[in-house]
């Protein structure tokens, strides 16, 4: 498997799954998708030049605040989100000592009811 233009050889054991809360009983591509990102999360992501120049940004910019988890629900706007709120706050001051991630909740863990073979269909 390519990731990233890297060649990642794996070769999983039940085991490895089991330790990410992953069961491989009535296994499916999204399950392989969390073991991957799991174990290589580093590799999924664009490195800050890549993302900048994907997005048609030539000039160098620096890096203001980086996170991977935060408080979510799918009830809310984000400009309802306190999270969201308190990163546009720290951003108008300047100030990343303002950004208040509460109590996380992206992980894939607290979503499986929206994956998709879990879904109704139409």
């Amino acid at each position: 498997m390519f990731v990233n233009r890297e060649l990642i050889n794996l070769n999983p054991r039940e085991e490895e799954y089991a330790q990410i809360g992953l069961q491989t009983q009535s296994f499916n591509p999204t399950k392989l998708i969390r073991f991957f990102s799991s174990k290589y999360k580093e590799k999924f992501w664009l490195a800050t030049p890549d993302l900048l120049n994907e997005i048609g940004v030539n000039t160098h910019l620096n890096l203001f605040y980086q996170i991977d988890e935060w408080e979510h629900t799918d009830e809310e706007k984000p400009s309802e989100n306190k999270f969201f709120q308190s990163l546009a706050k720290a951003i108008e001051l300047n100030d990343t000592s303002l950004v208040h991630s509460h109590t996380p909740n992206t992980h894939w863990s607290n979503w499986t009811w929206s994956d998709f073979e879990n879904q109704d269909e139409d």
